[in-house]
């Protein structure tokens, strides 16, 4: 059963406005380390893949959105997805991002019975999430994501960045091994490794810091 802090409901984030709310600096949990503009408390914003070794068409990157990728075999439905670039999967199903207590938390207003949850994640994986009708059938989120302030290294722009596991620069667009309705879909993978049981096609990743914006 999710706690009332860790779990958002899509009704309750469909009260929200589309500037970022409840922002609260943080420096223990998933922000240890991050330095003192470091947050894990942020309502309504959106990610944009900023690519780390080629041109960006735009100073944001490629917008990102939740793509499904399988069911969980529940009987009520229940589903994974992943964070994938909007031009490979052409949907976007949960359009909007909140930070709760370290769990990263999509939400779409127009379905407010669907609830959702971060999962762990470790090196060589999708950062993968979990949707039900059911609030008790799914599992606690993890709290491993930060949001970090004003970045350096330079040519990446003037975008706060998501962190996950205390890694900023561990990201990279990978094309996922099983088509999509579009074709192969793009995924967000941490620290992304050829040995990946073949979930996605290692020669095609490129490193990418996520990009936090809001209002767009």
């Amino acid at each position: 059963m999710f706690s009332p802090v860790a779990l958002v409901s899509l009704a309750i984030v469909a009260l929200s406005s589309a500037s970022p709310l409840n922002i609260r600096q943080a420096t223990s949990g998933p922000c240890a380390g991050l330095g003192i503009g470091a947050y894990d408390n942020v309502s309504n914003f959106t990610l944009g893949a900023y690519n780390l070794t080629l041109s960006n068409a735009n100073a944001t990157g490629a917008p990102l959105v939740l793509a499904f990728k399988q069911f969980t075999g529940s009987a009520t439905g229940a589903y994974y997805s992943t964070l994938s670039t909007y031009y490979s999967v052409h949907s976007n199903d949960e359009p909007m991002l909140s930070l709760v207590n370290g769990s990263l938390l999509p939400s779409n207003p127009a379905e407010p019975n669907i609830y959702s949850s971060n999962l762990a994640v470790s090196s060589g994986n999708e950062l993968l999430f979990e949707f039900s009708t059911e609030e008790s059938e799914l599992p606690t989120p993890a709290q491993n994501y930060c949001i970090v302030d004003h970045f350096d290294p330079a040519g990446k722009g003037p975008y706060s960045m998501l962190a996950l596991n205390g890694i900023t620069d561990g990201f990279s667009l990978c094309e996922n091994d099983i088509p999509y309705d579009y074709g192969n879909p793009y995924d967000v993978v941490l620290e992304a490794t050829e040995d990946n049981g073949h979930i996605y096609n290692y020669t095609t990743c490129y490193p990418v810091c996520l990009q936090v914006l809001y209002g767009l």
